[in-house]
């Protein structure tokens, strides 16, 4: 017999159309003996399902523990440790679960005496009742007619020290022979629910999100709660409402002084919009229900967390597509080499919106609430999904690894976008190349032509061109998609990026809506072509500088707390607004200059930046390096003006309703290719395929410098070789330049992160894979009473 999934039989009280695709029967496998075909799919089912019912299975508890770490082969603990829950007296989970003394990671939960079940002699367990835990209690005569109440809607999750598991299995031993209860939603509407004793309930965590009300689905999608330490110990004081869904304020709770030894860095902070997937198999049946008060219990859990901080799950890919508008064509500058990547602003491309599926809509009073929503939702689809934190992790190792072939005693260092948590889906990742024995640019430029030929060689890429000409020569490629297509920058001796680090490091926490600002900033002119300095656009340095100016200079005078404090429900879309229009209508581009040092708006000729050939050039003074134009690069800087100026326009003029509600999606959009490589990151990393890919790359052994009067394969002089070999300042150089084998030779295989191997007695270098973590940003707002702003 084939697998089957059937659906679930529901009560007749439940919403059928919105719970269509929640929950199925599997039906034709054994449960404790999956082949591996079939447990592919299970996991496929119980991730598109949310939950599975299996009926008439046998299984030991060993083979329970086994079937639940196939879906997290790496885990080896149960949700709420291996043991621990007996040894906690205080916890309020000590009374109702018992571990299984040959499967600690199996739990006991029921009521009555055991003898001789599975190791225990005895044992006695104790079935939850409201009347042990609830404030309020059903009356005698509600309990001779077989009311009952729901006892503690939960997840299966330690809350300390353990993150929540993937998948919970429930396995229903025996089930009592009795009449049905009544099951009572004690909130004051009277909904009840016929169910068995013994019954166990599960709700739709994607359909509770979908029927919030707008306001509340948009604050879910970007808040994340602290839970207390030992949490389980934290509430053994207190009552629970009636309704199960939690604890009455009475100050009842144990203060943490008081609780067991704890450490800050297993406080779980979990989003509070999150995907988690329930596999239950019970011999007795199940039922399966929803709460009818969805918008109290969202509600409930802002107003019982012990701390709540803004920030985003990552969102999934969308459908919705926004057509292209292009900026005007510029001049074409036939002395520079077209960019290494094409400019995404052509026809051919299509921007979507993925983020707007976390959002909903509602009667907002002004453009800048929505637009407040839309900027936290983008920042939060734009923050790396767990793959590609792992990805980029690995990859960084592995070119470390090659460069230290080149140089032996370096120390390398990630700089820009990547160190800081700001970085786009395919933000280009910075590598600083320290070492004492490079001095000028000329054998800088060797050097990375060197280390040009060795990255191409070990099939990293396919071309690895250094930009010879620019003030600081860097070697630029793209990885192969086997490799996760992504763009390095390697330079050597160049320290001003890693000298920004601490100092952009404060500003972010000084600023809080630097980084939103500039997430949104960068993805506006990387989609008119205006976001690389290589191309004459603007950097993100150059970005940066010029939105901490503008929060210090707060030329239309906001509050304080908008810059400083903890953002309002609005906050991020007036600023945006605010500085479209500085840097678009207000801003004099030809005689001032943008200091974000000193938070003014000098002139140039102050600073000595002043440009008779250029005068409408951007001139920013440099925030590491006080008394350097970062800004002199950006030769479009009459595009960048008019199409800030134009952006200021759009979000103005943008009519909101009900049926128009994606104005942050008018001038920022994700192109399809990223929304594609992302994807396919999720393939590379799950399926193991990236590190087997990373394991076959054969790198050479250690560079030696050639011997005197050895001749290499360049030909001719360095400054011939780059008058006749570029064009527009970069160089692709021969396979195997510079006097170091080929990579067949004493070819080094690839050792993963934490396999403890080291190269030639070098350490490997760590890069985190946790982002930076800064400020809250946004305050939980009241429904507006008013109707759209009408412009």
């Amino acid at each position: 017999m084939t697998l089957q999934a059937v659906p679930l039989q529901f009560p007749e009280s439940l919403d059928t159309e919105a719970y269509s695709e929640f929950g199925r029967e599997i039906r034709g496998v054994d449960v404790a003996k999956l082949s591996e075909e079939e447990f592919k799919d299970i996991e496929q089912l119980v991730y598109k399902h949310g939950a599975l019912l299996f009926r008439d299975c046998k299984m030991s508890p060993q083979q329970h523990y086994e079937l639940t770490k196939r879906f997290e082969p790496s885990s080896e603990s149960y949700g709420h440790g291996n043991g621990v829950v007996d040894k906690s007296k205080q916890s309020l989970l000590n009374s109702l679960l018992k571990t299984l003394p040959d499967v600690p990671q199996v739990n006991l939960i029921g009521n009555g005496v055991l003898h001789d079940h599975e190791g225990i002699a005895e044992i006695t367990l104790k079935h939850p009742s409201h009347k042990t835990f609830h404030k309020t209690h059903l009356t005698a005569d509600d309990e001779e007619k077989g009311i009952t109440r729901f006892y503690r809607w939960h997840m299966d999750a330690a809350l300390y020290g353990l993150a929540p598991p993937k998948v919970t299995l429930l396995y229903g031993r025996k089930a009592p022979a009795a009449p049905h209860q009544t099951c009572r939603y004690d909130d004051g509407t009277g909904d009840e629910l016929k169910i068995p004793l013994g019954a166990t309930a599960f709700v739709s965590g994607k359909v509770m999100f979908d029927i919030l009300p707008p306001e509340l689905k948009s604050l879910a999608v970007r808040t994340r709660i602290r839970y207390a330490p030992h949490p389980f110990i934290w509430m053994s004081r207190a009552h629970a409402m009636p309704t199960g869904l939690g604890i009455e304020t009475e100050g009842l709770e144990v203060p943490y002084s008081d609780l067991p030894e704890w450490e800050e860095s297993k406080v779980q902070v979990l989003p509070m919009v999150r995907m988690t997937c329930l596999c239950i198999r019970t011999i007795g049946g199940t039922t399966i229900w929803s709460s009818s008060t969805i918008e109290e219990f969202s509600t409930l859990l802002q107003e019982r967390s012990d701390q709540i901080n803004a920030n985003h799950p990552a969102a999934g890919p969308s459908t919705s597509t926004l057509g292209v508008s292009a900026p005007p064509a510029a001049k074409k500058n036939r002395k520079r080499k077209r960019p290494k990547n094409p400019s995404p602003t052509s026809d051919s491309v299509l921007w979507h919106t993925p983020w707007m599926r976390t959002l909903g809509m509602t009667e907002y009073e002004s453009n800048e609430q929505r637009l407040h929503d839309e900027i936290v939702a983008y920042v939060a689809y734009c923050d790396p999904i767990e793959q590609e934190t792992r990805a980029r992790a690995q990859v960084l190792v592995r070119a470390e690894e090659l460069i230290r072939r080149r140089f032996a005693t370096c120390d390398i260092q990630l700089f820009g976008s990547s160190a800081l948590d700001l970085c786009l889906p395919d933000s280009d990742i910075d590598l600083a190349v320290k070492t004492p024995l490079i001095y000028d640019d000329k054998y800088k430029v060797r050097a990375l032509l060197q280390l040009s030929s060795m990255f191409r060689n070990a099939s990293f890429c396919t071309n690895a061109p250094v930009a010879v000409g620019a003030r600081v020569p860097v070697l630029q490629f793209e990885t192969f998609p086997t490799l996760g297509s992504f763009n390095l920058d390697i330079n050597i001796n160049a320290d001003d990026g890693v000298k920004a680090i601490p100092i952009m490091k404060e500003c972010l926490i000084s600023l809080p809506p630097l980084r939103h600002l500039l997430l949104v900033l960068k993805g506006f002119l990387l989609k008119r072509g205006l976001g690389s300095a290589s191309n004459g656009g603007l950097s993100s340095y150059g970005v940066a500088c010029m939105i901490i100016c503008f929060l210090k200079l707060n030329p239309r005078g906001r509050p304080q707390e908008i810059l400083t404090g903890f953002m309002p429900n609005e906050g991020l879309g007036i600023l945006l607004m605010d500085f479209l229009e500085f840097f678009g209508t207000t801003f004099d581009w030809t005689t001032s200059c943008v200091s974000p040092s000193r938070g003014e708006t000098p002139t140039k000729e102050s600073l000595g930046y002043a440009n008779k050939s250029f005068p409408a050039a951007l001139s920013i003074d440099c925030l590491v390096n006080p008394g350097r134009d970062v800004g002199r690069s950006a030769t479009k800087a009459t595009q960048i003006k008019a199409a800030f100026e134009e952006a200021h326009e759009t979000l103005q003029r943008y009519t909101l309703s009900m049926d128009n509600d994606n104005i942050l999606g008018t001038i920022v959009g994700i192109s399809q290719k990223t929304s594609d490589r992302r994807e396919h990151i999720r393939h590379l990393v799950d399926s193991g395929e990236l590190e087997t890919n990373l394991n076959a790359l054969q790198l050479p052994a250690s560079w030696s410098p050639p011997a005197t009067g050895q001749q290499t394969r360049h030909h001719g002089s360095y400054k011939q070789r780059r008058d006749r070999s570029h064009s527009g300042g970069y160089y692709n150089p021969p396979a195997y330049s510079g006097g170091y084998p080929p990579p067949h030779y004493n070819a080094i295989p690839y050792a993963p992160p934490g396999t403890g191997a080291q190269p030639y007695g070098q350490t490997w270098t760590s890069f985190s894979a946790q982002p930076t973590q800064y400020p809250p940003l946004s305050y939980p707002y009241a429904p507006p009473t008013k109707r759209p702003r009408i412009h």
